[in-house]
């Protein structure tokens, strides 16, 4: 029986080299990180971890994914979708980590929320 080739059996074919790739080079991680505000958001970096505790924004032992077909970058969006609020209003930043072997991921998302406190001051006019 043939089975028709679709966009996301290619998706999924794709994903899966990355994977691959990223075994085959040594890694057990792969990073995605992102940010946004003001009503729009973006994938910031993608790459090659053996490191689960990630600090993307001082840059630890990432190496930038060679293939670069996007294919991360736009499971990554989708997955974001069913997170909270990343890129409205105030925003928020944060980093999807792919582990690899046990073949999981774990989203650690930051949204940014303005507070207000109000002070009253009361003192005579004159």
């Amino acid at each position: 029986m043939n089975k028709v080739f679709n966009d996301a059996d290619n998706d999924n074919n794709l994903m899966l080299a990355e994977i691959l790739q990223a075994k085959d080079l040594g890694y057990k991680y792969i990073v995605i990180a992102y940010e946004g505000a003001g009503d729009s958001g973006s994938i910031d970096y993608v790459g090659y971890s053996n490191e689960v505790e990630i600090d993307y924004y001082n840059q630890i032992n990432h190496e930038p994914i060679p293939t670069g077909n996007g294919v991360l970058e736009n499971w990554a969006y989708k997955v974001l979708n069913n997170v909270s609020d990343w890129y409205n209003n105030e925003g928020g930043f944060g980093t999807i980590i792919l582990d690899l072997y046990a073949n999981t991921y774990t989203i650690n998302n930051n949204v940014r929320i303005t507070n207000i406190e109000e002070e009253e001051y009361t003192d005579n006019i004159i």
